[in-house]
């Protein structure tokens, strides 16, 4: 099944719209989602589903919320494709000396206005830069994200066009870098070992049904409590 991921925003911020992560792991799963994974606090969740729209499954999120949680919340889906793009096509990384810790991606529900651009560069400090790409602003802010007046509140003051429709708000930025170079290493790990997964889970048989070959090597007998590492592989 597609991987998706699905980022919220204002959600347990300052006691604000609190939700704890195993009730909203529970919504997810309760809405047929498998492999549900969240990512700190803020709310960032990895799914899998059948291949679905994610403007379809944003909808089916939000109104989720709305019913178990009594408030309404800002959620972008995106696949995990979309993500991948997102991380390698960031044109800020083609520059000399960029610090990959002080890169932020902002992304929004639509395209970015024709004139983002330049609205943009009358809030960015010298030493910051960004590039504007369809539904995704690239930030790279040296002096820290904290200190930027291109932050999401601002972007969304800027751009009230791009209203999504049927909400009445604003197209709602969404900085989440971080996320997607976790969800990116998750991805990339869970490929490579399921590469590797027929042969460790051949050798833990090995080694569960004839320990007699591994005990001369290991110096003592070979035991396992029951078929937890064969089942976990």
């Amino acid at each position: 099944m597609p991987i998706y991921i699905a980022m919220f925003r204002g959600i347990n911020v300052s006691g604000h719209k609190p939700i704890k992560m195993e009730s909203l792991r529970a919504a997810f799963e309760s809405l047929g989602f498998g492999d549900v994974k969240t990512y700190i606090q803020s709310g960032n969740i990895f799914f899998k589903t059948t291949k679905a729209s994610p403007v379809n499954l944003t909808k089916k999120i939000a109104e989720k919320i709305l019913d178990n949680f009594g408030f309404s919340v800002f959620v972008l889906v995106r696949t995990a494709d979309e993500v991948g793009d997102v991380l390698k096509s960031n044109p800020l990384l083609q520059g000399m000396g960029i610090d990959e810790s002080k890169l932020h991606v902002t992304f929004l529900s639509e395209p970015a206005p024709k004139e983002a651009a330049n609205i943009l560069k009358t809030l960015a400090a010298k030493s910051e830069l960004f590039s504007v790409c369809g539904r995704e602003i690239y930030l790279s802010c040296p002096d820290g994200y904290g200190n930027t007046k291109l932050s999401d509140s601002a972007i969304e003051k800027k751009f009230p066009s791009g209203r999504p429709r049927g909400t009445g708000k604003p197209a709602t930025p969404l900085k989440q870098w971080r996320a997607a170079k976790k969800f990116q290493r998750r991805e990339k790990f869970k490929r490579t070992l399921s590469l590797f997964r027929p042969v460790i889970r051949r050798i833990f048989v090995i080694i569960k049904t004839r320990p007699q070959l591994f005990q001369k090597r290991l110096g003592g007998p070979v035991q396992f409590a029951d078929n937890f590492l064969i089942q976990s592989f």
